[in-house]
């Protein structure tokens, strides 16, 4: 079976429909751009979102086992997913991608391609020019 690598590339917040549907919450998602989860098999990475991971499992364990070309090649990489959480008012998107081989001493090994558009060593899912650690959080106002 594969490692998966799962990275949190964008979070979207939709004030106004929270503002309209939404009961208070005080404490809805910890996760940020660029997190990365690794997982092997069916358990849940430490850290990552109980909802996000039933809506994620499936594609997964897909993965996991080999499946590529999901959706008929909506992927330039073809091990791999881009799927978001079932929050409406603050989805998360989220780059799935099977790894090649276990993980190396330097962390985890690339997938077969970089994904698209993403400069070579500039982490998943930060905008080329962006600093490291500078989230772009994207919100329905901009």
């Amino acid at each position: 079976m594969k490692r998966i690598r799962i990275t949190v590339i964008r979070k979207v917040c939709h004030r106004d429909l929270i503002e309209r549907y939404e009961n208070p919450i005080e404490h809805a998602c910890d996760l940020h751009e660029g997190q990365v989860f690794l997982t092997e098999g069916w358990q849940r990475p430490e850290g990552m979102c109980e909802s996000a991971w039933e809506t994620l499992s499936p594609f997964v364990m897909a993965l996991a086992h080999g499946a590529t070309n999901l959706y008929d090649g909506w992927m330039k990489n073809p091990a791999s997913a881009m799927l978001s959480c079932n929050d409406g008012f603050r989805p998360v998107s989220f780059l799935v991608e099977a790894l090649e081989g276990p993980e190396g001493p330097e962390g985890p090994e690339r997938p077969e391609r970089e994904p698209a558009g993403q400069p070579a060593g500039q982490p998943a899912g930060q905008p080329a020019g962006q600093p490291a650690g500078q989230p772009s959080e994207k919100t329905d106002n901009d």
